[in-house]
């Protein structure tokens, strides 16, 4: 029989064939401090500490994907990817809410965000101190950003009330995030290259929204990554939540990986995308910390069902597992993968 590492495991679902079992993702980097007698905080405040711990967790928790840690736009502050082009102070959360305050806002480019270079270090150093995982990092998306510059209500009320100042800012943070996704692509080593686009689900917006501020900005970032990428790197979405209203829509952009979360139907969406994507999901987090074995190994064996049939499939948990999951309930689920995708 051919030995398969994860990194196989995972060119092949993107392809579409088949290997010695289903491929699947958990990332438990945070948890797995405790083994290491650290805490979440020591992995989340430093970099080299945080790598370490992931590459010793893969080695401990079977996982055919490695996440490169700290590597969520989100965790960096405004301040370091926007600047005032008239003013000294620093950008802060919730303080856009007008065209008036875009015209006096620019976005840092991609080369001068020292975050973004410690990020690219990051992938390199994951992808070869694990060169056996498929390597797994996250920019952020344009309506994440309009979010975090506008706040969540008020981008809404606008969508409707001033939909001329949404464009306006959309297209400022789609230059943004098209600028360091295709800094990431073009130099970093990361296999699988996820755009986290967390507030365009159904659960926070409506489809009317989505279809109309954010479907056309992410489409020209695929296009422009796809472009960039000539097939070397797995491009890919991320949206938290609910996303069964715009399946369809989804199914249109230009991704070779769409991961799922738990409140979404994998059924709907493997017939939405027909085929012509990688879906990865979508156990929900919150099974690992209030669920039993038996839950568990039952949440995986309905998802390797429901996939049956396709090889373009991840087994994985929707979005992020809880802190305060035991690690004992990952071992189940790992089990369960294991048993349950040898059998598909």
């Amino acid at each position: 029989m051919t030995a398969y590492t994860g990194k196989d495991r995972i060119l092949a679902a993107w392809k579409g064939e088949a290997t010695d079992r289903v491929p699947f993702n958990v990332d438990i980097g945070p948890h797995y401090t405790a083994v290491l007698n650290m805490t979440p905080n020591d992995y989340f405040g430093n970099i080299e500490r945080a790598i370490d711990v992931q590459v010793k967790s893969v080695g401990d928790f079977a996982s055919d994907i490695i996440t490169v840690p700290q590597n969520i736009f989100a965790w960096f502050s405004l301040k370091s990817l926007y600047r005032h082009t008239t003013k000294p102070e620093e950008v802060q959360d919730s303080s856009v809410k007008s065209g008036k305050d875009l015209e006096d806002l620019k976005p840092v480019p991609a080369s001068e965000i020292e975050g973004l270079k410690l990020l690219k270090e990051s992938c390199r150093k994951i992808s070869e101190l694990a060169p056996n995982h498929a390597s797994r990092v996250a920019v952020s998306g344009p309506i994440l950003e309009a979010v975090r510059l506008t706040g969540l209500e008020d981008w809404i009320v606008a969508a409707n009330e001033d939909p001329d100042f949404i464009h306006q800012e959309m297209r400022l943070t789609t230059d943004a995030s098209k600028d360091r996704a295709l800094d990431v692509v073009k130099n970093s080593e990361a296999l699988v290259v996820v755009m986290a686009d967390t507030f365009a689900s159904i659960s926070n917006i409506s489809p009317k929204i989505y279809r109309e501020f954010v479907f056309p900005y992410e489409k020209e970032i695929f296009e422009a990554l796809q472009e960039s990428s000539a097939g070397s790197k797995i491009i890919g979405l991320h949206i938290c939540g609910f996303i069964d209203p715009i399946m369809e829509d989804l199914a249109q952009l230009p991704v070779d990986w769409i991961e799922l979360d738990g409140p979404s139907s994998l059924k709907k969406l493997f017939e939405a995308t027909k085929g012509k994507m990688v879906i990865r999901g979508n156990i929900g987090g919150e099974i690992f910390s209030e669920g039993t074995r038996e839950q568990i190994h039952e949440a995986v064996r309905k998802c390797v069902e429901t996939a049956s049939g396709s090889k373009k499939y991840v087994l994985s948990t929707g979005c992020q597992i809880p802190l305060n999951a035991p690690l004992e309930q990952v071992r189940h689920f790992i089990d369960a993968a294991l048993q349950h995708g040898a059998q598909s």
